[in-house]
């Protein structure tokens, strides 16, 4: 029960004190685009604020599975011999990459939405090409 109140906290301050987004914060809305003086916003604005969302989203959950193989290592590692930690530790560690195999089938599925409405994006890049 130790181990858990102090890895928790060393853990989470490592990933802020390590992550430059945490301390780098940058708007998702792009402030120098004409749209945002006049609201004249359209889908295309819509649709790269939901993408930039899209990233946003796999970060923190890439930051979490990782959080995620770490405590369920450390869980396994430190068993003891125990079955019961044996077993929790292996089961952490397979909801980690059920979780990260979930997430980034979800890029997939993006991908094929938006091939099927007609719309060029590459997931790498994240750039647009226009709507057909």
């Amino acid at each position: 029960m130790k181990l858990k109140k102090i890895i928790l906290p060393l853990l989470v301050l490592g990933l802020i004190v390590i992550s430059p987004g945490f301390t780098h914060a940058q708007s998702l809305v792009d402030t120098t685009d004409p749209a945002y003086a006049t609201g004249g916003y359209t889908l295309d604005h819509v649709r790269n604020y939901l993408v930039y969302l899209m990233y946003f989203i796999l970060g923190l959950v890439g930051t979490l599975s990782l959080a995620a193989f770490v405590y369920g290592g450390i869980v396994f590692l430190t068993s003891a011999g125990s079955d019961q930690k044996v077993k929790k530790g292996k089961d952490i560690l397979g909801a980690a990459v059920i979780g990260l195999l979930i997430v980034f089938s979800s890029v997939l599925i993006i991908q094929t939405l938006f091939d099927g409405l007609g719309v060029k994006w590459d997931s790498a890049k994240g750039t647009f090409s226009n709507i057909k």
